[in-house]
């Protein structure tokens, strides 16, 4: 099992339902570390290093392949680990739009396909592909770096009137988390 430490409030960088922090089921939360500040999700079913490495810090993997290339284009997938896609459409839809105006804006480039967790673009030469590279780890950082997941204000409620704490299953968890793509 695993209990993850959960905001209650809006303060500081933290909103309201924003994972804050994951610890074993035997874990004592200290005194600042209770309502009206945070509440306990208590996640049965999934052991604590997999709901932290689920809802950590992110350090997004891609691989960055080029398929091919003419006198004009290279043609690049990029894949990204699937762990770092959005678990809704909604996120999925604004990562894609958000990637197809970058390539475009940046590289007058096309988005030739876009997968559940890759895409392949045309990107016009001359370009500097050692450049690309990293141009794609720093718009993959600042789409999906920011990206926390939390869970709604109704289950933060549920939680302070049940003395702080919520216990879901694992299941139950992943089909209630939210991920701030999706807003």
């Amino acid at each position: 099992m695993a209990e993850l430490l959960i905001s209650a409030n809006n303060a500081n960088t933290q909103q309201v339902g924003e994972v804050v922090d994951t610890k074993p089921d035997d874990h004592v939360w200290g005194r600042k570390e209770q309502p009206p500040n945070y509440v306990h999700l208590t996640i049965t079913g999934a052991p604590r290093e997999q709901v932290a490495e689920y809802i950590g810090a992110w350090n997004i993997r891609f691989q960055h392949e080029i398929l091919s290339e003419d006198a004009d284009n290279y043609r690049i997938r990029v894949s990204v680990d699937p762990i770092y896609i959005s678990v809704s459409e909604s996120g999925k839809h604004v990562l894609k739009t958000t990637m197809q105006d970058w390539v475009q804006s940046n590289y007058n480039g096309t988005v030739v396909s876009f997968a559940s967790d890759s895409m392949t673009v045309d990107i016009p030469k001359p370009v500097d592909l050692a450049e690309v590279k990293l141009n794609f780890a720093d718009i993959f950082d600042n789409v999906l770096g920011p990206r926390r997941y939390h869970f709604s204000v109704a289950d933060v409620n549920t939680a302070i009137s049940n003395g702080g704490k919520i216990t879901l299953t694992k299941a139950q968890a992943l089909s209630r988390v939210i991920d701030k793509l999706s807003l």
